[in-house]
């Protein structure tokens, strides 16, 4: 496993790093833009409900899940940098390329 770890693999790397650092920077900025709030964010019912309540009227915020956008571009480096394959991104919500939060 060392070869995998060597300085010369990981400078090849880093482009694959920028890749999909940059495509989870515009999947988040539009879920953001959109306003789309991620319910999964939340542990349960009550804690949604009492940051719900606790907005003030027109807040323009929204929530998400990071951690699961995390996980998803990590598969995505590792699968890239350990196969060299280009498949399709994880970050594509279940293999499309909708943004919706609810995957």
């Amino acid at each position: 496993m060392n070869p995998a770890f060597a300085p010369a693999h990981m400078r090849n790397l880093v482009p694959v790093f920028f890749k999909h650092a940059n495509h989870l920077r515009d999947i988040l900025g539009e879920l953001v833009r959109t306003s789309a709030t991620d319910r999964s964010a939340w542990k349960d019912e009550a804690q949604r409900a009492a940051y719900e309540g606790a907005r003030k009227d027109g807040d323009e915020e929204t929530v998400q899940d990071v951690m699961k956008w995390m996980n998803r571009v990590t598969l995505d480096i590792i699968g890239e940098g350990a196969s060299s394959s280009h498949s399709s991104p994880s970050t594509r919500c279940c293999g499309s390329s909708s943004l919706s939060p609810q995957c």
